[in-house]
């Protein structure tokens, strides 16, 4: 490709590789692979398993690619092959232990900003082990990925009034189940303190931001 031609956009990648171009079909992977594996390392957090998913994820999707539209969004409709890869991955396992069984544990980071940052880990983890897989991609669109609630309406076919109603839902369940590791974390670091310490002001939902990477 000439250095002077404008970047492919990803539908027009996908519609090269659904002609048998296969370089462009590496080129969408080289872009949104890492994004990929972020999204399942949040559901599984198991790197091997991650990678095992991911694989499965753009395989599907070089297979399914006379399913595309290329009139809307390449990343979410990836994201939604991504997320029914995760859903038949738990279907095939045992039911996995309740993260809130582990919700009192100290963290091991000294430091408050990793302890924080260990405790919103926890927190992706524990959504895509229970949110229904649906609400965690509407919650990873919004809050990772950065889309209005107009895109993610428009990507997943659902009206926006819809995806308003699930991430009010979910901003109010995952607030409470910060509120619950936040109290346990504290709690936990007073008990092994010489000093009493000051609770400190538990981070809003819209903190999601979390850095997902391996």
């Amino acid at each position: 490709m000439n250095p002077r031609d404008p970047v492919p956009s990803d539908a027009d990648l996908a519609v090269a590789a659904r002609r048998g171009d296969t370089a462009a079909f590496d080129e969408l992977v080289r872009r949104h692979h890492q994004r990929i594996w972020q999204y399942l390392h949040a559901c599984c957090r198991d790197p091997h398993t991650a990678d095992d998913l991911t694989q499965e994820t753009f395989v599907t999707a070089y297979r399914q690619l006379h399913h595309y539209d290329p009139g809307r969004p390449w990343l979410p409709w990836l994201y939604t092959l991504a997320r029914h890869k995760w859903v038949d991955h738990v279907r095939s396992q045992r039911p996995p232990a309740t993260p809130l069984e582990h919700a009192g544990e100290t963290p091991h980071a000294a430091s408050e900003a990793l302890a924080q940052r260990e405790l919103l880990e926890d927190l992706w983890h524990w959504a895509g082990q229970q949110l229904p897989p649906l609400q965690f991609q509407v919650l990873w669109l919004r809050y990772v990925e950065d889309l209005s609630v107009a895109e993610i309406a428009r990507s997943l076919r659902l009206t926006p009034v819809y995806v308003k109603v699930l991430l009010f839902r979910i901003r109010r369940v995952l607030a409470e189940e910060w509120s619950v590791r936040h109290r346990s974390a504290v709690s936990a670091s007073a008990a092994t303190s010489p000093q009493p310490r000051a609770d400190s002001a538990s981070l809003p939902p819209t903190h999601l931001k979390a850095s997902l990477g391996p």
